[in-house]
């Protein structure tokens, strides 16, 4: 099969931020948010099979990739700015949205925040607060990479972001989101880790109007499928669908399940 052809990076600015997206395709408007640590390669096997149906737009958000390595601290709240400024320059008109951990939680907080640039929701790893213990557990991981880099975090991310079984049969996946993992810059990392730290938006959920669909991974130690169960009970409308044997970065792991997911929630 060939490889695809990426169209150029283009960059706006997107609430103060320098940001670079790329957009392929024609048709629903679909917005990709990466997971921390990652850009907007994570989408490189599923941007261009769903802009065979849609029009497809990725980017760096929060100093990850190529985007603005802001000098201050941030929320997940400016974060969900960033993506709606970009939303609306670039779309005109409300997306569904799909994103994966921190940017499951972006999308999420975009909803809220800016509900005329959200169409749906299809949330990978999906929370809606981070447990106080995992967010002093991510600052203090904060603080090692803010004086060691990103090789300190590397080994861990992989073990507990990917299977074992599936680390053993695709090599090539994981030595390539080690690459990805260690050219981010540490203190953006730390930055935007700070923020997801702090992320949390339970008491709003029945705030949010538009159709959502929860993909947990039956393997994600760290937003295990009991997270997922948890909002459907609060929001007993949205829908759930567990990933067998999936882990943390879904994305990455199975794409077709994630192409298969968003287009599932494409309006006809």
């Amino acid at each position: 099969m060939s490889r695809p052809v990426f169209p150029p990076l283009e960059f706006v600015s997107a609430a103060g931020w320098a940001t670079p997206y790329r957009r392929m395709g024609s048709g629903p408007a679909v917005g990709l948010v990466h997971s921390l640590g990652g850009s907007l390669l994570n989408w490189d096997r599923i941007q261009p099979v769903l802009a065979e149906r849609a029009d497809v737009l990725v980017y760096d958000w929060g100093g990850q990739g190529c985007s603005e390595k802001a000098q201050e601290p941030f929320s997940m709240a400016d974060l969900a700015d960033q993506l709606a400024d970009l939303l609306g320059q670039v779309f005109g008109r409300p997306a569904l949205l799909a994103g994966v951990a921190a940017g499951a939680a972006i999308a999420l907080q975009c909803a809220l925040d800016h509900p005329d640039r959200v169409g749906g929701l299809v949330l990978g790893a999906p929370t809606a607060a981070v447990a106080p213990a995992t967010g002093q557990g991510m600052r203090e991981r904060v603080g090692q990479i803010r004086t060691g880099g990103m090789g300190v975090a590397v080994d861990a991310s992989v073990a507990a972001g990917f299977p074992a079984a599936f680390r053993e049969a695709r090599p090539e996946t994981i030595d390539r989101y080690r690459h990805e993992f260690l050219s981010v810059a540490p203190q953006a990392y730390a930055a935007s880790s700070d923020a997801f730290s702090r992320f949390d938006v339970a008491d709003r959920l029945g705030q949010i109007e538009v159709p959502v669909l929860l993909l947990p991974g039956e393997s994600d130690p760290y937003f295990p499928p009991p997270v997922a169960e948890g909002l459907r009970r609060s929001r007993p409308d949205w829908d759930l669908e567990l990933l067998p044997r999936i882990g943390h970065f879904m994305h990455l792991q199975a794409p077709a399940s994630i192409v298969q997911a968003i287009v599932s929630r494409l309006p006809a």
